[in-house]
């Protein structure tokens, strides 16, 4: 009876993997970056974008403007993404180790080697994501370069940064601490089964907040251009995801801005 008590158990503290699942750690241990470092990374994106999209961004910011507004308002839901993965995130497992280690003035060699090969291959991954798409755009999109210049520098600080703090660190993080804790064992760290849920979520949040911008230059969304949308941003959803789940969020991050400086120069 000992004998299958104790292989029950050993089967219980796997993964779908086939890998022994990490137990909970007290509060005190888990490794949270700054929120306020966090945030301050993502605002450069913030005011790229602001500034290159949003109509009067050229001029600047005033009080009372319409630039300035849009950048106080994704601002805030910034802070709120940062906070609720702060508080979520690393409970679940989920990691930001070259932010967390610069928080604690540690060394970040450790971080760098974790995070610069799969960013790297996540990045050439966007890249051929990102060139597949541009070869079959809708008609609704097609010239959709004409009405949008995001000149590379906010693509790479809006996605690279900013989208990921909003995406994974607060959605993914949001999502699979909920399901961990309604379905999960709450004495071990989520499993693969509950981590890929969480991807798929966050993925499809990915895609959809792509929509707006999308119906802004097509003018409507038709079926076309919704199935577009989704394709494309939430296959790399998926990669990125996947990146932040394995390597913590940095890998990610690395991975998105590296899958548009790639994608760029394979279509200049």
């Amino acid at each position: 009876m000992k004998s299958e008590r104790h292989s029950h158990d050993l089967l219980r503290d796997l993964d779908a993997t086939g890998k022994r699942r990490r137990p909970v750690l007290p509060e005190e241990q888990f490794e949270r970056p700054s929120g306020w470092l966090l945030w301050l990374a993502g605002l450069p994106g913030i005011v790229a974008v602001t500034l290159t999209l949003v109509p009067g961004g050229a001029g600047g910011f005033t009080p009372l403007s319409m630039p300035t507004a849009v950048a106080l308002s994704v601002a805030l839901l910034l802070a709120l993404a940062v906070w609720l993965g702060n508080r979520c995130g690393p409970p679940a497992g989920l990691r930001a180790p070259f932010l967390a280690a610069l928080t604690r003035r540690a060394s970040i060699a450790g971080a760098v080697r974790e995070a610069w090969l799969p960013g790297l291959l996540g990045g050439v991954a966007g890249a051929a994501i990102l060139y597949a798409a541009s070869k079959w755009v809708p008609a609704a999109l097609a010239n959709a370069a004409t009405k949008v210049d995001m000149p590379l520098y906010a693509r790479v600080l809006y996605g690279g940064i900013t989208e990921e703090l909003l995406l994974r660190w607060g959605v993914m993080s949001v999502v699979l601490w909920l399901a961990w804790k309604i379905f999960g064992d709450r004495r071990r760290r989520p499993g693969a089964g509950l981590a890929a849920l969480a991807i798929v979520v966050s993925a499809l949040a990915f895609a959809a907040g792509h929509l707006p911008a999308a119906a802004d230059v097509a003018g409507r969304l038709d079926p076309a251009t919704v199935a577009y949308v989704f394709a494309g941003n939430g296959a790399f959803g998926l990669v990125a995801g996947f990146l932040f789940w394995r390597r913590g969020l940095e890998a990610a991050m690395l991975a998105h801005a590296l899958a548009h400086v790639f994608a760029w120069l394979a279509l200049r």
